[in-house]
């Protein structure tokens, strides 16, 4: 699995959770699942780890270039991660961008990134029959696979693409071709080429083995002008190896009856609590403890795309007019930002919010 992140090492959102709980599934089902990540300045070293012998050698359009691969075993978890360290790239803390917008050195990260995932077969002499790409971060991959590795040792390594978030596509500059070695016969509209520019995903999705993504519904809709953004076209003509999974939970993680982050166990036989739960995060969030008001939650980037501007246009009057409060934790477009900090002003003890750095 080739990922820009995954739990409980790294998370930005749901994408980690899905790589760190499918790995788990399918090691229990008895395959041999190793995850590569890149090592961010604040991944969390949970489990054990141990530094890999050796240089891994990436090869890149303007010389190789040479990374450190760092092993992790979590207890109770057959799967093995590989995180790739390399200051330059990915020593800063941030996984996609900070406060001040997406780091200008996207393109080449990820294409570092992309091409790492490939180079590292090599590097613990091993050979998977699939890698799992996750998003627009992993696209070359199988590109790569595709075309510059036809006729390496990895020729018959399958592919898999996986779109978690559509509206993200990795749009950058075609020198990326150079980086990346792949011939500019690639920069084509049935290939990398998207109105002058790269883009990673669509290469990914042309080059595919398979496609998923996380619901039987999404994988329509984004077949469609208004879901598609820009690609429903490429999915259409890739229809019959695109498959909508939906996303399930990793029931061990999220289990009320054992989870130790919360104030208070339950069960669905035992209720009892809930209260506790219910009455911590009111204190948390700055709103009136109340046992008898609902609770609406909203944990999510702040974007149009997930309809957090339709909740921002009527959050007045929902709070005018129902007894209820909400509860909201995210960053993302600052107007939304803004508007959300404000109901939280106007509406003390009914609107809450909380912004943590790691959804960045």
């Amino acid at each position: 699995m080739a990922t820009p992140e995954v739990a409980p090492f790294v998370k930005i959102g749901g994408l980690a959770d899905v790589v760190g709980a499918r790995p788990k599934a399918l090691g229990h089902l008895g395959h041999d699942v190793r995850v590569v990540c890149p090592l961010y300045g604040d991944v969390k070293r949970m489990g054990a780890w141990k530094a890999l012998p050796g240089v891994l050698i990436v090869n890149l359009g303007y010389g190789s270039e040479y990374g450190r691969v760092w092993e992790a075993t979590l207890p109770g978890v057959k799967a093995r991660f590989y995180f790739i360290e390399h200051d330059t790239y990915f020593g800063r803390p941030e996984v996609y961008a900070g406060p001040w917008g997406d780091h200008t050195d996207n393109d080449r990260r990820f294409t570092f990134l992309s091409r790492a995932c490939i180079d590292i077969c090599a590097f613990l002499g091993w050979k998977p029959d699939v890698i799992h790409c996750h998003d627009w971060t992993t696209g070359l991959v199988p590109v790569m696979l595709n075309t510059t590795e036809r006729d390496t040792y990895m020729s018959d390594v399958a592919s898999v693409m996986t779109i978690h978030n559509l509206k993200f596509q990795g749009v950058f500059r075609h020198q990326l071709m150079h980086h990346a070695r792949l011939p500019m016969s690639l920069f084509r509209a049935d290939s990398l080429e998207s109105m002058g520019y790269v883009n990673m995903l669509k290469g990914g999705l042309y080059h595919a083995t398979k496609i998923t993504t996380v619901s039987p519904t999404y994988s329509q809709e984004i077949q469609t002008p208004i879901g598609g953004c820009g690609l429903n076209w490429v999915l259409k003509y890739r229809a019959a190896d695109l498959v909508g999974i939906l996303n399930g939970i990793d029931v061990e993680e999220w289990n009320p009856e054992t989870d130790s982050l919360i104030p208070a166990n339950f069960a669905r036989e035992n209720l009892q609590g809930k209260d506790a739960c219910k009455r911590a995060l009111q204190e948390e969030m700055g709103l009136n403890v109340d046992p008898n008001v609902p609770i609406f939650g909203v944990v999510a980037r702040l974007y149009d795309q997930k309809g957090l501007d339709l909740l921002a246009s009527i959050i007045g009057g929902l709070m005018d007019n129902m007894h209820i409060q909400i509860a909201i934790l995210g960053t993302g477009k600052g107007s939304l930002e803004q508007a959300f900090s404000s109901a939280a002003g106007r509406y003390q003890g009914k609107v809450g919010t909380h912004a943590p750095g790691f959804l960045y």
